[in-house]
């Protein structure tokens, strides 16, 4: 879907995966135009030995959890800013020109600011958004789309000193300045530790608040865990969707938004949507712009599976009839993965399109 308007953003608290979310995702694919045709992208999660399976996982629970809407998913292995699996990989990217969801989440939100900052992936994100597609952020994702980022793992695994660290800024052509908190209202610590406010627990984050540059007109935007802010700049509009809520913490101000509720984009900040390519380099702009009218086109014309799809379906029958199941599944997902459905038939494999 390429649009005058830039599409929805979808901030969410936590759970990406988690049956409740469905009827988030089922909002957020209900305001399509089409099929929904999401990448998944592994980057803030890049760090970690199985982000494959962290971004797999989201992709099973798309295909079973809104089966009704028959996504077709792809995941993104772009996982650092150099050497293989590079955000700066034209070829490893293809999908994101192709889709009109863009989803990422779990990991360390300053590695994902790290090697998407100054990327072509974020080139192509923030672009595509732009041209109407939409971004979907959740936990880590969301703090690192922010003005600053909050540095979790530094401070609550490692143990460093209260400090914040530039974000990806986003917003920041929208006239927002945000700093964007997920697990606002975490309680996994228990009794015994106060987990609140993203692991941070309310009196450190406090002190952590207090740190914030005081000449900034900068918002707080605490997401509840299982929740979503649906950003949606065609109307202007923020909806507070799922089990929790929203709230916003502008100077002494405090304004909460229970599930459900709606709220104008202004109440946190100078919200104004910038013109066509306002930020952004103009030939960037025109070369990620061709790429995705011309992977739209390859998208409408790809019926038939390429020839790496079809070496692997016959690796897959071979694994079956060694009862190898999982090398079947690492194979099934890895077809899925380029927008293929194996359907296992008494006359034998089957492909489908995602």
């Amino acid at each position: 879907m390429s649009g005058s308007q830039p599409g929805p953003i979808v901030l969410l608290g936590s759970g990406e995966t988690a049956p409740s979310m469905q009827k988030v995702y089922h909002h957020v694919f209900s305001l399509l135009e089409e099929r929904p045709r999401v990448a998944i992208l592994e980057t803030p999660a890049g760090f970690e030995p199985n982000s494959a399976e962290v971004a797999a996982a989201i992709g099973r629970y798309l295909r079973k959890r809104l089966q009704n809407f028959q996504p077709q998913v792809v995941t993104v292995p772009a996982r650092r800013a150099t050497g293989s699996h590079s955000t700066n990989d034209r070829e490893l990217l293809a999908p994101l020109y192709a889709a009109n969801v863009m989803l990422t989440g779990p990991g360390s939100p300053t590695y994902a600011v790290r090697h998407l900052r100054g990327s072509v992936c974020w080139d192509v994100m923030r672009i595509g958004h732009r041209l109407g597609r939409t971004l979907f952020l959740s936990s880590a994702a969301t703090v690192a789309i922010g003005h600053l980022a909050l540095p979790v793992y530094e401070i609550y695994k490692v143990g460093m000193d209260l400090h914040w660290q530039p974000g990806l800024d986003l917003l920041a052509d929208f006239g927002l300045m945000l700093t964007v908190i997920p697990h606002w209202n975490n309680r996994s610590g228990g009794q015994s530790l106060d987990t609140r406010r993203c692991y941070m627990g309310r009196e450190r984050f406090e002190r952590l608040r207090a740190m914030l540059p005081s000449q900034l007109d900068l918002t707080v935007l605490g997401i509840d865990e299982n929740t979503a802010a649906v950003l949606l700049p065609a109307s202007g509009q923020c909806q507070v969707l799922g089990q929790g809520a929203v709230t916003l913490l502008r100077g002494e101000d405090q304004e909460v938004f229970p599930p459900g509720s709606s709220f104008a984009l202004s109440r946190l900040g100078p919200w104004a949507p910038p013109a066509a390519g306002q930020g952004l380099d103009a030939a960037v702009w025109r070369d990620v712009e061709q790429r995705m009218s011309q992977a739209m086109q390859a998208q409408e014309e790809d019926v038939v599976p390429s020839d790496e799809v079809r070496e692997w379906l016959r690796q897959r029958a071979a694994a079956r009839d060694a009862k190898d199941w999982s090398r079947s599944d690492q194979l099934r997902d890895r077809i899925q993965a380029c927008g293929w459905i194996v359907q296992d038939t008494a006359q034998g494999q089957k492909l489908e399109r995602g």
